[in-house]
Order: C-alpha cells, then sequence, then structure tokens
C-alpha cells in the first residue's frame, strides 16, 4: 500500500525504503474520492478562486524571464491549437498552468496545483468545446499578469477565468462529464 502511495520504493535485490520525495501518487486516494462526490463541484470551485489566486500572486514574484516567455510561447500555441479544434490543445492548456504551477518554486503548491489540475481537466476539456473566445481572453489575462508583475486586477482574472468552469457547474453540463 506505502508503494502504491510513492511513500517508499522496492528495488529488487536492493531492498525497500522511504522516498526523499513524495509523488504526486500520495493524492490519488484523495482525487478519487474528490471525482466520485460531485456535490463538491461548489466547494471545488471556491478553492480554486482562493488557490488560483494565490499561487499566480506567488509566482508572479519568483518568475524569470526564460518562464515569462515559456508561457508566452504556451499560451500562442494553445490558442493556435485550441482555434484549430486540435485535441493537443488540452494539453497545451495544462503545460501552460504547470509553468506558473512550477514558477512558485514550492512543492506544496506544484503537487496540489497538478491535484487540481487532474480534478478539473473534465471540466476544462469541455470548457474549451464550450466557449473558445472566453478562455483564450482569460489565459491571456492571466499571461498578461505573470509577465507584467502587475497585481492590480489578479482577482478579476482569475475570477473571469473561472467564469467557464462556473458555467459548467450551474448549467448541469458536468452532468456530462
Amino acid at each position: 500500500m506505502l508503494q502504491v502511495l510513492g511513500v517508499v520504493e522496492s528495488s529488487q535485490g536492493k531492498g525497500t525504503y522511504l522516498r526523499e520525495t513524495l509523488g504526486t501518487q500520495i493524492f490519488r486516494p484523495l482525487l478519487l474520492d474528490m471525482m466520485l462526490q460531485r456535490s463538491n463541484a461548489e466547494e471545488l470551485y471556491e478553492f480554486r478562486v482562493i488557490f488560483d489566486i494565490a499561487a499566480l500572486r506567488l509566482a508572479i514574484t519568483k518568475a524569470t524571464e526564460d518562464e515569462k516567455q515559456a508561457i508566452r510561447q504556451k499560451f500562442h500555441e494553445y490558442k493556435t491549437l485550441s482555434e484549430a479544434h486540435i485535441h493537443a490543445a488540452d494539453q497545451a492548456d495544462q503545460e501552460f498552468h504547470k509553468i506558473i504551477l512550477n514558477a512558485t518554486r514550492n512543492q506544496f503548491i506544484i503537487k496540489m496545483g497538478t491535484l487540481v489540475m487532474e480534478l478539473c481537466r473534465p471540466y476544462s476539456k469541455k470548457g474549451n468545446d464550450v466557449l473558445d473566445k472566453t478562455v483564450m481572453e482569460n489565459h491571456e489575462k492571466i499571461m498578461e499578469i505573470f509577465c507584467s508583475g502587475d497585481t492590480s486586477n489578479i482577482e478579476d482574472a482569475i475570477k473571469n477565468s473561472l467564469i467557464v468552469f462556473r458555467h459548467i457547474l450551474d448549467s448541469g453540463l458536468s452532468n456530462d462529464i
């Protein structure tokens, strides 16, 4: 069980030992539990508002010029793929958000953010299908905040970026997920 959770590793002929760091698999039972409880959709939305704002604020303070360039490139890749309705757009979207998470340089935030992305992946895919233009505008605003460091509109940008997610929850489209 501990090996499944990523707490220990076993190597034939070398024995079993504690891992130096815990992998994201430690969150899998929590992820499964949260996915099975559809009633938690509103709570997930509330958590995302708080988490996304805090993660972006921290990422802004630590972002390098390379990360700013990477997020610009990833945004344009995501936009191009999304406009062409190419399935790889979903992966580009995930990578866009991982750039922000990794810029925090905080393993707790990175791992929790990865968990949140996994929880929200079905909603994100549905959102990309439903409201392409709104999704792109919101990603562009987040990219601009990340690159400029101007946090004056961070709360509005994050809340607006979650409008599609909220729309899916409120309209019952999440039942199709």
